[in-house]
């Protein structure tokens, strides 16, 4: 949780375990509609200057 969200007031909504089995049993219900192309993860945790570029990573 990000503590510099809460700080400024934000308060988390928790979504309740029965919340995310409707979610996974919905997405499984509707699965061949999923274009997992469109939902990749693009995480960048590194400023762009500390990045691997591909060539770093597969030797």
């Amino acid at each position: 949780m990000n503590t510099n969200l809460r700080s400024l007031g934000l308060e988390p909504t928790l979504l309740s375990d029965g919340a995310i089995a409707e979610l996974i049993r919905l997405a499984a219900e509707h699965r061949e509609r999923i274009d997992a192309r469109l939902i990749a993860p693009r995480v960048e945790w590194r400023p762009q200057q500390q990045r691997a570029t591909p060539r770093q990573v597969a030797s």
